[in-house]
């Protein structure tokens, strides 16, 4: 995630993001507390979480909801077809 993607982000209502892991390392995915740890300093309401991980999403998604449950910032984990309203 580079500065001038940060600035984009800025005061977004949604953020849609890579959130492959929660807490682990992978190379070219952020992880999902680093991008909310970066949402909380530019201002961004929500962020939708895609492209999860099938064995993080299967083993630990209860887990994953109740942490985010706890954040100043809406989480969403999108399936397919939901639509998100305003």
């Amino acid at each position: 995630m580079t500065q001038a993607s940060q600035q984009l982000f800025m005061n977004s209502d949604l953020l849609v993001h890579d959130g492959y892991f929660y807490d682990t390392d992978s190379p070219g995915h952020p992880k999902m507390i680093e991008i909310l740890a970066m949402a909380k300093t530019k201002n961004i309401k929500r962020v939708a979480f895609t492209h999860i991980n099938r064995t993080e999403r299967r083993n630990n998604m209860d887990k994953i909801k109740a942490i985010v449950s706890k954040e100043p910032i809406q989480v969403i984990f999108p399936n397919l077809n939901d639509i998100i309203e305003p």
